[in-house]
């Protein structure tokens, strides 16, 4: 994936998300979070940080290790922490690029991708995913909350249309290895999760979804 491409886009992702989607992408992110008691917790792909400040106010004891491939991704979240008052000290950060990262082995309760697997194609998909759950403990969580196309209707046509244009910006911008959404609930469930609840909005174009190992 090109490091370069979400670099340029860092210092710009807070104002494009607010003017193309508003608060939506913010809610899906933090629909679960009274469901859980997280101690440890992985966050992949997340980038820009909006997600991670809201966090670790809600849990201040959590200790919370950060991967992402770009670096200015990582300076943007780094910065968004310091304007809330949140000392990064709190957060171990990682510029890796998956799958080529593994977290330690059955380090973490929680995994948090938030928009983040729909940038891999089926064919690197899985590899992500195993890599990930590698890190749970037997007991963890995910929360996976990503774009998503209903299974009919009005609302299937126009999020077909909103991905298409997506796709073509980022794969324009970034280089994304994805060309298409993947639905990367078949890859989880090997790995032992079994989904607890979920969440849509937007005409179902955003999805967010809780799942458990051990249940």
């Amino acid at each position: 994936m090109s490091l370069r491409g979400f670099d340029v886009l860092a210092p710009h992702y807070h104002w494009m998300e607010r003017i193309l989607a508003g608060g939506i992408l913010q809610r899906s992110r933090l629909e679960f979070l009274k469901d859980l008691e997280p101690r440890r917790v992985l966050v992949a792909g997340e980038g820009h940080g909006k997600f991670l400040g809201a966090f670790l106010r809600v849990f201040p004891e959590t200790r919370v290790t950060y991967v992402d491939a770009s670096a200015g991704m990582l300076e943007v979240a780094k910065r968004h922490l310091g304007r809330q008052g949140i000392s990064e000290a709190r957060v171990t950060w990682v510029q890796a690029v998956l799958p080529e990262w593994k977290p330690p082995a059955g380090q973490f309760d929680l995994v948090v991708t938030n928009f983040f697997l729909d940038c891999f194609a089926a064919d690197g998909l899985g590899a992500v995913v195993a890599g990930l759950a590698s890190g749970c403990e037997p007991q963890a969580a995910w929360i996976v909350t990503d774009f998503h196309v209903p299974p009919r209707g009005a609302a299937r046509c126009r999020a077909k249309a909103v991905l298409w244009l997506m796709y073509r910006f980022f794969c324009l911008v970034t280089n994304l290895p994805a060309r298409r959404l993947e639905d990367p609930s078949p890859w989880i469930t090997v790995q032992g999760f079994v989904l607890a609840t979920e969440k849509t909005w937007d005409w179902g174009l955003v999805r967010s979804q809780l799942w458990r190992r051990g249940l």
